[in-house]
């Protein structure tokens, strides 16, 4: 198979820009990507009649296939990105206008604002407040407190100090080493 020309894939992206499906050829991409959803084997973008048709086994991707514009769309992966970054621009545009119109009721233009402000991280973050258990453990002695971090599987690292080696057991670490290299 020979490589397309910079036309022909200009051409493709043209009609791919320019294609506007229909719903039911909507659920057969999205079928077909769901098939192939993180799938290494097959890549959206490499997908031919054939392919699809043998996931799907819906005989109306023939006459489909051959319409322009189609398979440049079926193969675009990028295409839910794309969807949802336009979508999101939109309700941004959307959220402006609520906002910033008079009109707009107050409780619609409160509520609009807390979602941008959450959207934007820009509500101080809620301190968690100290629990049942966690004021418990402050008032428990230090030999209560590690019994309960040993009971939970916890160590204290002061009880791991490293082991004193010997002269002798260092000269067998030695050797050893040297044997394995």
């Amino acid at each position: 198979m020979t490589e397309p020309t910079t036309g022909e894939r200009l051409g493709n992206a043209i009609q791919a820009f320019e294609f506007v499906p229909n719903r039911e050829q909507q659920r057969v991409k999205a079928k077909i990507m769901g098939i192939l959803h993180d799938n290494p084997i097959y890549s959206m973008s490499e997908i031919t009649y054939d392919m699809a048709y043998q996931l799907t086994q819906d005989r109306r991707l023939k006459a489909w296939w051959q319409q322009p514009g189609f398979a440049p769309w079926m193969q675009n992966r990028s295409e839910f990105k794309q969807k949802l970054e336009h979508l999101v621009q939109l309700s941004l545009d959307t959220a402006e206008q609520i906002i910033s119109s008079e009109d707009s009721p107050p409780a619609a233009r409160v509520n609009m604002i807390k979602l941008v402000w959450e959207a934007a991280s820009k509500f101080p973050q809620k301190v968690a407040s100290p629990n049942r258990d966690s004021q418990a453990a402050q008032n428990m002695s230090q030999e209560q407190l590690d019994e309960m971090m040993r009971k939970a599987g916890y160590i204290r690292i002061a009880d791991t100090a490293p082991k004193q080696i010997s002269a002798k057991e260092e000269e067998v670490i030695d050797v050893e080493s040297e044997e394995t290299r």
